[in-house]
C-alpha cells in the first residue's frame, strides 16, 4: 500500500506540474496531451500516454504501462510491460473544439518476466475525448488487438484522464 500512495502522488504531480493555461482547443495543431488510464492506475499499474497533434485531423502517440503492484493481474497472465504507438484520425476538428472522436491503428509489444521473447501485436482503437474543464479531459476508448504468436483477437476498453498542454 505504501508503494501505491507514492505512485498516486507521482502521477498527480505529472498531470499538474505544467503551468495552467487558458482554455485549450482539442485537436489544435501542435498540442501535446498527457494521459493516464485511471482504472489500471488504481489496479496497481502505472501508465502514461503522450500524444502530439501533427495537424487538426492527425496525431501520433506513445503509451506504456508497467505491472508493478498487481499480483491478481499477473496471475491472470497480464504482461509486466506494455508499449504501443500509433496514429489517430480525428473526426470533429471542424465542428467541435471541446470534444473529439477518433480512430487509429497501433502496434507494439509486451514483455513478461520469465519469457525471453517479446510478444508483438497490431490493433485499432476508437475513442471519444471530452474536455470537462479548461485543459482537462476524460477519454473512454475501445480497442481491438491482434497478437502474433498466439494468434488471438482481444477486445479491450480503457478510461483515461488527461490534460492538454
Amino acid at each position: 500500500m505504501k508503494g501505491m500512495k507514492k505512485q498516486v502522488i507521482i502521477m498527480l504531480i505529472l498531470l499538474m506540474i505544467f503551468p495552467v493555461v487558458k482554455s485549450q482547443e482539442i485537436n489544435k495543431q501542435g498540442n501535446f496531451y498527457i494521459s493516464l488510464n485511471i482504472v489500471k492506475f488504481f489496479m496497481g499499474m502505472p501508465n502514461l500516454e503522450l500524444e502530439y497533434s501533427i495537424s487538426g485531423k492527425v496525431s501520433v502517440y506513445l503509451f506504456s504501462e508497467v505491472n508493478l503492484f498487481s499480483k491478481r493481474l499477473k496471475e491472470r497472465g497480464h504482461p509486466d510491460l506494455v508499449f504501443r504507438t500509433g496514429g489517430r484520425y480525428h473526426f470533429l476538428k471542424s465542428t467541435d473544439t471541446r470534444n473529439d472522436l477518433h480512430i487509429g491503428p497501433y502496434t507494439g509489444f509486451t514483455r513478461t518476466k520469465g519469457i525471453t521473447e517479446n510478444q508483438y501485436f497490431l490493433g485499432t482503437d476508437l475513442g471519444y475525448r471530452y474536455r470537462f474543464s479548461d485543459s482537462y479531459y476524460l477519454y473512454p476508448r475501445a480497442l481491438i488487438t491482434y497478437t502474433f504468436g498466439d494468434w488471438q483477437v482481444m477486445p479491450g476498453a480503457e478510461l483515461l484522464l488527461g490534460r492538454v498542454l
